[in-house]
């Protein structure tokens, strides 16, 4: 296709031939830079944005921007605003997304496909929308970027119960790439539970300001817990690992032993999960050798 392509052509490019062009020289990095320079000074707003394309995929983000820029918002077709709108946001956040007004009409109309209309969604902050939204998307699309949205919904604690439905039907599905998975997974595993930090501290304080000892011993043993559940959460997983490299694995609760078994298993760390995976389900465990 690229050598086909000629300057007189790109002159008179229509928004349905851009994806098809982009699909095929993505990949040959030559002639997508030899299309791109032929891109160079023409006016025809299909052209700008296949412009704007290859320069991201050339990994010029910021040249890409600035391609986009150059087309009038009216100009652009509602199936092609996610990607100026999203690097946009990605490299100037604090400023106004001149792409979010059309690109929220066109999802609030459903003129955009339900995966766009999922991370829209999630990222502007109607998270029961975009929830809903993810419900009819195809998992084995789902990639690194909606992990992230999936992991703004479930940090909302009303959402919490029914987004880790979600990912548990995606991942029993099958149809989800592991690495997806894996980090699926991570996130369903750092919400159940999920509690308030100030709130449990407060009570603390109320129910044992008059125990002593007592008081010490269990407010450090709440401390830990929270802590190793940061660790966790932030994917701190060598730092967990390595606070408890000379514990006895019975002196350990199991959700404890079930956090260091599952950071074992981010890390790929087959003596640690050995160690820590019978453990983590109750029952005893040798010292790793």
């Amino acid at each position: 296709v690229g050598k086909e392509i000629t300057a007189e052509k790109l002159r008179v490019l229509k928004w349905q031939k851009v994806s098809v062009i982009t699909d095929a020289i993505a990949t040959d990095p030559e002639n997508a830079s030899k299309v791109t320079a032929m891109t160079s000074g023409i006016s025809n707003p299909p052209t700008m944005y296949l412009r704007g394309l290859l320069l991201m995929i050339g990994n010029k983000p910021s040249e890409a921007l600035s391609s986009f820029d150059l087309i009038k918002t009216e100009d652009i077709p509602p199936e092609f605003l996610y990607p100026p709108y999203r690097l946009q946001r990605n490299l100037k956040p604090a400023e106004r997304n001149k792409y979010l007004p059309p690109l929220r009409k066109a999802v609030d109309s459903g003129k955009v496909a339900p995966l766009i209309r999922s991370r829209v969604q999630a990222q502007e902050g109607q998270l029961v929308a975009a929830l809903s939204s993810y419900l009819k998307t195809d998992p084995a699309q789902w990639v690194r970027y909606d992990v992230e949205c999936i992991g703004l919904l479930a940090n909302h604690t009303g959402l919490q119960p029914e987004v880790r439905r979600m990912i548990g039907g995606a991942l029993k599905s099958g149809r989800i790439k592991e690495d997806i998975a894996k980090e699926l997974r991570t996130v369903a595993l750092s919400q159940r539970g999920q509690y308030n930090a100030a709130e449990m501290k407060r009570r603390l304080k109320q129910e044992l300001s008059q125990k002593g000892k007592l008081k010490d011993t269990i407010t450090s043993s709440i401390t830990g817990l929270l802590e190793n559940r940061k660790l966790f959460v932030n994917k701190k997983y060598d730092s967990l690992l390595k606070k408890y490299e000379v514990t006895q694995p019975m002196s350990m609760t199991t959700e404890t032993a079930l956090l260091l078994f599952l950071s074992a298993v981010q890390l790929e760390n087959k003596i640690e999960t050995y160690r820590w995976v019978r453990r983590s389900k109750g029952g005893p465990l040798t010292e790793k050798q």
